[in-house]
């Protein structure tokens, strides 16, 4: 009696224990399973009815194979089951069909349930949904490896692909691939002129673009800024790549429309085919960006095919820059100052100043060797506001020494990149301020090319210039296409003829029609006239007798120093 009394109670313990489990298992929102050694379902917690929309009685007898993504079997069967029945069980991550078909993430431990001999009677799993937990977590990882304006790949993700190719380069023999870096040209014009929306909206259409012209084996990754990198492979030769190019280069010359406004932009390209001779993605890229550089410095809308030189001449770049940044901060600067004189008495009226770079080991380097390095670093707004102070400080001191220098008008070159500074009116009335300078007696040089982009803006500006009494010239005048038709809405003072022009005056004045032309011009809109570059007296005597009232060239004057200059002052010196 008492042996049955103890398995009766034990019996109801197990009942009551199963009850509990039971009540626990159908009010938790977990979805708890029994399985047997197989994988069969034997009990189906009701929550399988909210987490897959079957009802707990669908389930029993299924295999859960059937309902688990095809992808995941293999590894569940691995990492899951088999693991579980040899008595080491690991959670692990999977999906699962629901019942309209859509797959959650569950996360799932498996346990094995022994009987009294250590055997495997059934397999107890414990599931939960982390279906948003996963997404965030493949949402991190995809923001990790792609641009979050356009949507491309990012350089991480490229750099991770073309170390693959240049693996599958020293496998396979017959493997080739290619890169091409892409910068668009003018973008920082576009951008500073209609906005940032306007300038993201163009990377995104060029990426939209990009991705339609390349094949489903390759990448376009956007490097950063305006730049993009496609990688191409499983290529012949270098021809595919010149004809992707090629291909670029055409869709591009399509106009977009921005903000209602038409727009143009073009690519530089620069190409590099791998070879053995590489081990690093970033050799790549670096030879590729060598190779855009050399066609941006080309003109831009072209492509270039790397060759070792470019290196060299890139490598001559990043010191020219790292030396403009240093000679910046010790101002190893000079200036100086081309006279512009009166054609009529030979008296100096004003002066041009030019800037020189007195570099510490390679002595005195022309403007044409460091200005456009200065300009596509932004280094030339500083740079340019140097030039403006120092050059008014110096001409303050001549007023202040020499009475005949009285009112000497100083001409300051503006660079484009300035034109993009909001602050562009402040920092020269500032300088101004500072020196105690007239602003009547400033000229402030711009070129035709700089009024190419976004004219209404720059007339704005120019007027804003002007009401502050500085004067405004257009240098170079004759070798732009555009100016012509808003000459006469820009607040200028001046106009200089361009040496070119003035190289063609032959001994009896032919060949100068087109000067001819600019001084009428001038004469109907009011505006002066300096004719530059004047070499010989034939050129001289021609524009004295059509009455050019100004003249600057080597003829009459070189650029020359501060002690030069001080020199003439002191001598009274004019042209004869």
């Amino acid at each position: 009696q008492a042996a049955l009394r103890e398995r009766k109670q034990a019996e109801a313990a197990l009942r009551e224990s199963e009850e509990r489990y039971r009540l626990l298992a159908e009010n938790m929102s977990d979805l708890v399973c029994i399985h047997n050694p197989e994988g069969q379902y034997l009990y189906i917690s009701p929550s399988c009815q909210f987490l897959l929309g079957y009802d707990h009685k669908e389930l029993i007898g299924e295999n859960p194979y059937t309902f688990f993504h095809p992808e995941d079997c293999d590894r569940i069967l691995q990492t899951s089951h088999l693991a579980a029945l040899s008595g080491q069980p690991i959670p692990m991550t999977y999906r699962m069909r629901k019942k309209s078909g859509d797959y959650i993430w569950l996360e799932t431990l498996t346990t094995p349930i022994l009987d009294d001999t250590g055997q495997v009677i059934r397999l107890q799993t414990t599931s939960r949904d982390v279906t948003d937990r996963v997404r965030v977590a493949q949402q991190l990882r995809y923001d990790a490896l792609h641009d979050s304006l356009t949507g491309l790949p990012n350089r991480h993700l490229l750099i991770g692909r073309i170390e693959l190719a240049l693996e599958r380069l020293k496998r396979y023999q017959d493997f080739r691939f290619a890169i091409l870096f892409l910068d668009l040209d003018r973008f920082k014009v576009i951008n500073d002129s209609l906005g940032h929306l306007a300038g993201d909206q163009l990377l995104i259409t060029v990426a939209n673009l990009l991705q339609k012209l390349i094949r489903s084996v390759d990448i376009v990754a956007r490097f950063g800024g305006d730049e993009f990198v496609i990688l191409l492979e499983e290529i012949d030769n270098i021809n595919e790549a010149v004809h992707v190019a090629k291909r670029i280069i055409n869709e591009l010359q399509s106009s977009l429309i921005l903000n209602q406004q038409e727009v143009f932009v073009t690519p530089s390209i620069g190409i590099v085919y791998g070879s053995d001779g590489y081990s690093e993605a970033i050799d790549l890229l670096r030879d590729a960006d060598a190779a855009m550089y050399r066609a941006k410095a080309k003109g831009g809308e072209r492509y270039e095919i790397f060759d070792p030189s470019m290196y060299l001449q890139a490598l001559k770049r990043l010191n020219l820059e790292n030396d403009l940044r240093q000679a910046l901060e010790r101002e190893d600067f000079v200036l100086y100052y081309q006279p512009i004189i009166s054609v009529e008495t030979g008296k100096i009226t004003g002066m041009e100043a030019l800037i020189r770079w007195q570099h510490p080991q390679n002595g005195l380097i022309p403007p044409s060797d460091f200005i456009p390095v200065a300009e596509e670093t932004g280094l030339i707004v500083p740079m340019g506001m140097w030039v403006l102070k120092t050059a008014c400080s110096q001409i303050k001191t001549w007023y202040q020494h020499f009475p005949n220098t009285q009112n000497l008008k100083i001409s300051v070159n503006l660079s484009a990149r300035q034109l993009r500074e909001p602050t562009l009116v402040e920092q020269i009335n500032q300088v101004l301020t500072e020196i105690d300078f007239p602003a009547h007696c400033l000229t402030l040089e711009l070129t035709e090319s700089m009024l190419l982009d976004d004219i209404e803006n720059i007339i704005t500006l120019l007027s804003s210039i002007r009401s502050h009494s500085i004067q405004l010239s257009i240098d170079d005048f004759g070798t732009g296409y555009s100016s012509l038709s808003y000459l006469q809405r820009l607040p200028l003072n001046t106009l200089k003829i361009d040496q070119s022009f003035v190289n063609c005056i032959g001994e009896q004045g032919e060949n100068s029609e087109i000067i001819d032309i600019i001084m009428t011009l001038a004469t109907k809109l009011k505006l002066e006239v300096i004719a530059e570059g004047i070499e010989t007296r034939t050129q001289f005597e021609y524009l004295k007798n059509i009455g050019c009232p100004f003249a600057q060239g080597y003829l009459i004057a070189r650029p020359l120093t501060v002690d030069a200059l001080t020199t003439l002052f002191q001598e009274n010196w004019q042209y004869q």
